[in-house]
């Protein structure tokens, strides 16, 4: 059977790629053709830019399908948030949904605009989803509140969340610590997955706090997916709070599959503080390696879960209280104001991290190692962002010769593809060195800093006068 992909697909970082590609390794296990159309440059088979009217052209290329499963997530496909682009963009769909009976709708993120009957991203939202041959949930859960949200019924069915997922990492919970470094006998918090704000993780940092010194280890694993300011800035803070606790640790990157469950192994405990979310592939994992979750009451995720497998909790103070049973101890003084607010105060925190590297700079002086501004985080970012080469054949959008201009570029691609490939391979590989060495060389500064810095507090501290020698016998 020949079955089309929709989605995001590995190197871009991004969990719904990642789910679309153990997708694809289980439907080619089972036998099945399987090609990939990503709305962004990965690789994938073809590459199309997705948004706005441009989704109808999906349609040529599920023509050629038995089956289609289109990845659902709203920064796919629209331009933006305003009603009038919206709306055009759910027609578009529309069209697409009433012409391509084959597709299925994987939904792992869908945005609903408020209820209002004149709101024309509303009533198109109705028709778009009314019209989709099949929609895919997670739980019944999100397919109830979708389905509560527009005021209509869906040809919906539910399919777990790691049906198609399958462990990188196999070692003992004692192992996989001694290759991460971490203590055999302390209970083992984790934090995973790519740093948002509506992640929470701060949460988990807060209720951490709560803790007897020394009762437990929380890590926070993982990178920012983009390069937006916000999502930066929020785990700048993060970091800055981690390094006040003792006991809290970052570890900042994008880590591999194994290395992702190898943590899952390690850890005693996953967190997932989550403040909004539909499903989670980082939950999943979690259920795929045996280790039990912490995890918050919002979208499906208690569905999710299951009952067996996670502990649940609504309010920060009830995560504090979670945590200490887990670790064995009684949490510590919570205050009830703290509890519920929003996201960690980025702008203050960021300020007074600020502050100090300038008065740190300022002890150094304008020589030392601080101001050769060698690895500064906006750099290794856009850095560490820069997709790797990959080869993308494109369709011809001709509509006389289309076939024909297609079939040449496969050709085309059949005779010099023993001639690229090496090179596209040479030139990934001397990336991904260039910038693991930039990476490890930014970090032997950033020690060189601090070393700088308390030896400059040891000189400019005042020297203590000796004490008076003990009056001889």
């Amino acid at each position: 059977m020949k079955v089309l992909v929709v989605s995001t697909f590995p190197p871009l970082r991004c969990g719904i790629g990642k789910y679309a590609f153990q997708q694809v390794k289980a439907l080619r296990a089972d036998g099945h053709e399987v090609e990939v159309l990503s709305p962004k440059p990965t690789a994938s088979h073809y590459h199309e830019d997705l948004r706005g009217g441009r989704v109808r052209r999906i349609g040529a290329y599920a023509r050629k399908a038995d089956v289609v499963y289109l990845h659902f997530a709203p920064d796919f496909y629209y331009r933006s948030a305003r009603a009038l682009d919206v709306a055009r963009t759910n027609l578009a769909f529309r069209r697409l949904f009433g012409r391509a009976r084959n597709i299925a709708v994987v939904a792992h993120e869908v945005t609903v605009p408020p209820r209002a009957g004149w709101r024309p991203d509303w009533r198109t939202a109705r028709w778009m989803w009314k019209r989709a041959p099949r929609v895919i949930f997670h739980t019944h859960t999100e397919a109830e509140s979708l389905q509560a949200k527009l005021g209509v019924r869906l040809n919906a069915e539910v399919q777990e969340h790691g049906a198609h997922f399958a462990p990188a990492a196999r070692e003992s919970r004692s192992d996989a610590r001694r290759i991460l470094g971490l203590p055999d006998d302390a209970v083992v918090f984790l934090c995973i997955g790519f740093v948002q704000p509506h992640k929470g993780f701060d949460r988990a940092l807060k209720a951490f706090a709560s803790l007897p010194r020394g009762a437990a280890r929380l890590y926070i694993v993982g990178s920012v997916r983009t390069g937006e300011r916000e999502h930066v800035e929020y785990f700048e803070a993060l970091k800055a709070r981690a390094a006040q606790m003792a006991g809290a640790g970052v570890v900042d990157g994008y880590i591999s599959d194994e290395a992702f469950d190898r943590w899952m192994l390690a850890a005693d405990r996953v967190v997932l503080p989550y403040r909004e979310i539909w499903s989670s592939g980082v939950l999943e994992r979690a259920r795929l390696m045996g280790t039990r979750a912490i995890v918050s009451r919002v979208g499906g995720l208690e569905e999710q879960a299951g009952e067996d497998a996670a502990e649940f909790f609504s309010t920060d103070a009830e995560l504090a209280q979670v945590m200490a049973r887990a670790a064995g101890v009684g949490a510590g003084s919570f205050e009830a104001g703290h509890a519920d607010q929003g996201p960690v105060d980025v702008k203050a925190i960021m300020a007074q991290v600020r502050r100090q590297a300038a008065l740190r700079r300022a002890a150094e002086g304008d020589g030392s190692v601080a101001g050769t501004g060698i690895g500064s985080r906006p750099d290794l970012d856009r850095m560490m962002g820069i997709r790797f080469a990959t080869p993308v054949l494109l369709p011809s959008s001709r509509p006389r010769f289309s076939k024909v201009f297609t079939l040449g570029k496969r050709l085309t691609w059949r005779i010099v593809h023993w001639y690229m490939v090496p090179i596209l391979d040479q030139v990934n590989a001397y990336h991904d060195a260039s910038a693991k060495a930039i990476v490890g060389l930014a970090r032997e500064v950033e020690e060189l800093r601090s070393e700088a810095a308390r030896l400059s507090e040891l000189l400019s501290a005042p020297e203590r006068a000796p004490e008076a020698a003990p009056p001889s016998p």
